[in-house]
């Protein structure tokens, strides 16, 4: 096992305040944490009503990751959060149309809004 250096993780928690910026996700607050993981090199965690998030990275890895690996568990993470609204709509029970397109076209228009 490799433990990620502090400069890792700092370049970590940089990488995850790119991608929310890039996406638009100003609107959230967002923890970044160090912590031991099962089964995983990050997580992510969000409160949708409060608008609040705490994303993880594991400190221990099975090989010593580049900053580009960082990188894509950073992007995964904060893809989640963007998809945050999307999930918790799909576990209501009752939704309505309209609920599902909107925060569809919401997810859309970030999209847009980073990519092009």
């Amino acid at each position: 096992m490799t433990k990620l250096k502090k400069k890792q993780i700092r370049y970590f928690q940089e990488r995850v305040d790119h991608w929310i910026n890039g996406f638009g996700l100003s609107e959230w607050q967002v923890w970044k944490e160090s912590q031991d993981l099962e089964d995983a090199y990050g997580q992510c965690q969000a409160d949708l009503n409060g608008k609040t998030a705490i994303i993880v990275i594991n400190p221990l890895w099975d090989y010593e990751p580049k900053d580009a690996d960082l990188d894509r568990v950073a992007f995964h993470e904060v893809c989640e959060l963007l998809l945050w609204p999307l999930h918790h709509i799909a576990s209501e029970r009752f939704v309505s149309e309209n609920e599902w397109e909107s925060q569809r076209h919401t997810v859309i228009r970030r999209l847009e809004n980073a990519i092009l």
